[in-house]
This record gives structure tokens, sequence and C-alpha cells, in this order.
């Protein structure tokens, strides 16, 4: 990830409290925030727990939803029936849970790239490209291309990489 470094995400740990309640908060302020950023080994840390956590809800979120959502959904007699037959039905509903696991991975790639100090512009572009890419595939792939959103993420991708590139 390329691109000059953004400070906004190296924050002053000593900032005060004094806009919220004067003298009495300051202290609160300055403690809470320097002990929360010492016991969680500062930003960088906390902005790769975070990282890590988005993967894991996502996986969470595919696996179960999968295991314990979609399939007995799936066994309804009453879905749509588009094309002919509940298949298309089955197969955008499969792809639109498993999309917000992807756009999910791609703000854990952000968290991460920020946790570095490597988050520029061109990069956060960079991985909504990507990203987009990424939740074009599930479309293209899951419904053999019927579902049309792939042109638009696809589209949506190339758009952000072709920016991230100027």
């Amino acid at each position: 990830m390329g691109g000059s470094s953004n400070n906004s995400f190296k924050p002053n740990l000593l900032r005060s409290g004094n806009g919220v309640a004067g003298k009495a908060c300051h202290a609160v302020a300055c403690t809470t925030q320097v002990g929360l950023t010492q016991a969680l080994g500062g930003y960088q840390s906390m902005l790769q727990l975070a990282a890590l956590l988005i993967v894991v809800l996502g996986l969470a979120h595919s696996i179960l939803g999968e295991r314990y959502i979609l399939v007995r959904l799936f066994r309804r007699s009453d879905l749509p029936k588009i094309y002919g037959s509940a298949d298309f039905t089955v197969q955008t509903l499969r792809f639109a849970w498993h999309i917000t696991t992807v756009a999910w991975f791609g703000f854990s790639v952000l968290l991460f790239a920020a946790s570095q100090g490597e988050l520029s512009s061109q990069s956060a572009l960079q991985i909504i490209g990507y990203t987009a890419i990424a939740s074009g595939f599930l479309p293209l792939v899951i419904t053999r291309g019927k579902h049309l959103s792939w042109l638009v993420l696809f589209a949506i991708g190339g758009l952000a990489l072709n920016a991230s590139a100027a």
C-alpha cells in the first residue's frame, strides 16, 4: 500500500477533556484515554484487534448464516419463482448474504492499513476497488452471471483502482 502516511490515525494521546465539563473531567478524559491506550498497546494494536474482530465476525456471519439461516430459508416451498424456478431466488439470497462478509473483509483491510499508518487516499481507493471486484465475483459465480450486479461492482472496482493510479 503506497502513498504517504495519514497522521489522522496517530492522535495525540493526551487530549484534554476541558471542553466537556471543565477541569474535573480533564483528569478523567486524559486518564481514560491514556489508560485504555496503554492497556491495549496503543492505537496500532486497537486497530489491529478491530481488523481481526471484523474478520472473525465475517466468517461467523457467512458460516453460521449458511448453516442456520439460509439452508432453512431455502427449504421453504413459497420462495418466489424467477426465471421459472426458485433457483435464481436462492442464488441471489446466497450471494447477497455473503457479500456482506466480503465488504467486512474490505473494512478489515482498511483498519489494518490504518494501524500501519499506511492509509492514504490512494491505498483506500485500492482497497475499495479490490473489495468491489471481489464482491462482483459472488453474483457472477453464484448466479452464473444472471444477476447483473457483478457488472456494476466490477465497474466500481475499476473506477476506484483507476482513480488510485491518478
